[in-house]
């Protein structure tokens, strides 16, 4: 196995770098969401870098780039707001996206210089 990718748990796929988007659990109420999205997340309980926030929610099926993967069964994702999270594996869409259109990191030449 290469050093960038992972088994997914309970998945026979491989986790590589590059968009995934972090699964989507819309169905009912806005409380029985968040549970069900916060249970995502119970490997972790209690654990700061790792477990279930707010943010997080919020991220819940946005399309993210995974830009560090960990032997852990997490990865470490960025959006297109330039927000930072990570996320256990098992609160990401099983296989990535084939198209993605409108996901755009724009950096300013005043910010690249650090000027």
């Amino acid at each position: 196995m290469k050093d960038d990718q992972l088994d997914l748990p309970g998945n026979f796929c491989r986790m590589q770098h590059g968009p995934w988007r972090v699964r989507d659990v819309r169905s009912g109420t806005a409380s029985d969401e968040a549970s069900q999205f916060r249970s995502l997340f119970r490997r972790f309980d209690g654990d700061e870098l790792n477990d279930w926030n707010e943010s997080k929610q919020r991220k819940m099926g946005k399309l993210g780039l995974v830009t560090n993967i960990y032997e852990d069964d997490t990865v470490t994702m960025v959006f297109e707001d330039l927000e930072r999270w990570d996320f256990p594996l098992e609160a990401l869409e099983p296989s990535a996206p084939e198209f993605v259109k409108g996901f755009r990191f724009v950096v300013e030449p005043d910010a690249a210089s650090g000027a």
